[in-house]
């Protein structure tokens, strides 16, 4: 069952926040390969934070997107819904850090971030 989530919706003034908090800290942690993430794994991740900011223009994006990407509707659903129990094992930790990044406005836990 998923829980009850208070839609966000979040500002200009956060939103450059987050886009400069990432630029500045992309560099910071370099990992061993550079891997391409697959185009239905990038919008798992954009409906898992999706469903936190409840945006219905979001919403339709990402959905669009995400069928485009090959999922079906029926994990569309569950994604926006805040199921991830049919999420792949190893995306499932990403996809609780985008929606734990989404809650938090981006002040995220250091070891949540290490568990990627």
């Amino acid at each position: 069952m998923a829980m009850e989530k208070e839609n966000r919706f979040y500002d200009t003034k956060t939103f450059y926040r987050f886009v400069e908090d990432f630029l500045i800290n992309k560099g910071q942690s370099k990992p061993k390969k550079r891997v391409k993430l697959s185009k239905d794994f990038v919008e798992r991740i954009m409906l898992a934070v999706t469903q936190v900011n409840g945006c219905p223009y979001c919403s339709y994006f990402h959905a669009k997107e995400a069928l485009r990407a090959g999922m079906s509707n029926e994990e569309v659903k569950k994604l926006l819904s805040g199921e991830f129990g049919d999420v792949p094992d190893d995306q499932l930790a990403a996809l609780l850090f985008a929606e734990h990044y989404a809650e938090t406005a981006g002040n995220f836990d250091e070891e949540a971030y290490k568990k990627l």
